[in-house]
């Protein structure tokens, strides 16, 4: 049985990272959306949301689910069999950091082999930190996240968007 991993930060995510979820489900008997910890961004959501809005994410996704992570993404691979790690390409700077972490992953843990998918174009500008910047500037992300996102966002940072528009 194949066993892919989509790891990412997922603060929040979006439906681009649904849309890569959907098309790694296709190819690969199980996904596993891994959500991780990432010491160098700040994340908005705990990790404990952020698993809770993934799981939602995926749940109409056959063979796909979500898990969590606080450890090193090789460390994962060995203790869950993974035999590949896909990642969402959307433009050259992803392709440039994704290839470093790679390099690093195929270092560690070479039984897992990396994958990128590219973005469909529809996605490309749509990113978690694009999605939280436009909530708090006052345009509408419904198009680029799901409801439940879309309502924890609003939980999260509705007063502050609502103090930035005026």
């Amino acid at each position: 049985m194949s066993l892919a991993i989509i790891p990412g930060s997922y603060d929040p995510p979006t439906l681009g990272h649904v849309e890569l979820i959907r098309r790694a489900a296709r190819l690969f008997d199980r996904v596993i959306a891994l959500v991780m910890v990432n010491d160098q961004k700040q994340a908005l959501f705990s990790l404990e949301e952020r698993f809770s809005l993934v799981k939602e994410s995926v749940a109409d996704i056959p063979g796909a689910e979500a898990d969590f992570f606080g450890g090193m993404t090789y460390d994962y691979i060995k203790d869950h069999g993974v035999n590949a790690i896909v990642k969402g390409l959307r433009n050259a700077q992803d392709f440039v950091y994704e290839c470093e972490i790679a390099r690093f992953n195929q270092l560690h843990a070479p039984q897992a082999e990396t994958l990128f998918l590219y973005a469909e174009p529809r996605w490309d500008h749509v990113s978690s930190s694009r999605v939280k910047e436009a909530f708090l500037a006052g345009e509408d992300v419904s198009g680029w996240v799901t409801p439940s996102v879309r309502q924890a966002l609003e939980q999260k940072l509705g007063e502050q968007r609502h103090n930035h528009r005026q």
